[in-house]
């Protein structure tokens, strides 16, 4: 009789890994297409961007608003802040839930709004094409510096993000610092890459798996905030804000008084809430706004 002991729950959840991804058609290559969404929020535009993605290898997708005074003063240059959608979103609930549109009518930047599926923003140890820390900081930068008007240095350039966003923007600021003079994490799960597997939560566990690799791995400790900071002498502003009923309010505050010891400039707030679009609609403002004083004005 053949014998099934080789068929083990790891075996089948790397099985899962490899092959999750395989007889995928790709989409035909979108160099760049763009359309105005709706009517203007505010004189707010809202615009919708598909663009061929070297790191993919497929076309990605992203939103974009642009300031009232956008057409109006055509030899002006804005900054740009980058926001990351959180787990299961999409570019357009920074739109539908978080009202950016009409807060953006108050404020001198172009926001961008990239799709980056569940995959933390990072480059996936087990597909080759889901390369989005490669996708956000260097294919979406690149095209939106093409076709907008928003000033080409670091220190005009942020992002920010909520949940899964919130950590990949603080991630990928520790990673890439020459590259952004701003950072925003709200309710960010700081210590993702630390998870460790769960069967109870197996989506979640094979997610992280797929996008860090085996716990204690390589890909996991080069993409540990906790780490990356420890070896920065200077960094982009770090702004941080967590609900205090979140399961994630622990690793915020470690890493608030982590950036306090590194004497890493920064700013943590927290505020009654919980892990939900009702709290981060709470936050934007703040947000927005210290993302304006740190960065450089229109020009």
């Amino acid at each position: 009789m053949t014998s099934n002991r080789f068929l083990t729950y790891p075996a089948l959840v790397f099985l899962f890994l490899f092959c999750s991804g395989c007889g995928k058609q790709q989409s035909p290559a979108t160099p760049h297409e763009q359309h105005t969404v709706g009517a203007a929020v505010d004189s707010v535009q809202i615009r919708s961007v598909d663009f061929y993605s070297a790191a993919l290898q497929r076309t990605a997708h992203y939103l974009l608003t642009l300031p009232p005074e956008y057409d109006t003063k055509p030899a002006s240059r804005f900054p740009v802040l980058f926001l990351l959608h959180g787990m299961d979103g999409r570019p357009a609930d920074w739109i539908e839930k978080g009202h950016l549109a009409s807060l953006a009518s108050s404020h001198h930047m172009v926001l961008v709004m990239p799709d980056g599926a569940d995959s933390y923003y990072t480059n996936s140890v087990f597909r080759s094409k889901d390369r989005y820390e490669d996708l956000i900081t260097l294919d979406l930068v690149n095209d939106v510096e093409k076709y907008f008007r928003v000033l080409q240095k670091s220190e005009a350039r942020g992002i920010a993000g909520i949940s899964m966003g919130g950590y990949g923007a603080v991630k990928i600021a520790m990673r890439r610092p020459d590259r952004y003079g701003f950072a925003a994490g709200l309710s960010a799960p700081l210590d993702v890459t630390r998870w460790p597997f769960a069967p109870s939560r197996l989506g979640q566990s094979i997610r992280l798996l797929r996008v860090f690799g085996l716990p204690g791995g390589q890909a996991r400790r080069s993409n540990d905030v906790f780490l990356l900071v420890q070896q920065m002498q200077t960094a982009p502003f770090i702004y941080l804000t967590c609900g205090t009923s979140e399961g994630l309010l622990g690793a915020n505050r470690s890493f608030d008084a982590l950036l306090t010891r590194q004497r890493l400039t920064h700013e943590y707030r927290e505020a009654p809430g919980v892990h939900s679009w009702d709290s981060w609609d709470r936050m934007f403002p703040s947000m927005l706004t210290a993302a304006e004083e740190h960065l450089a004005k229109p020009q």
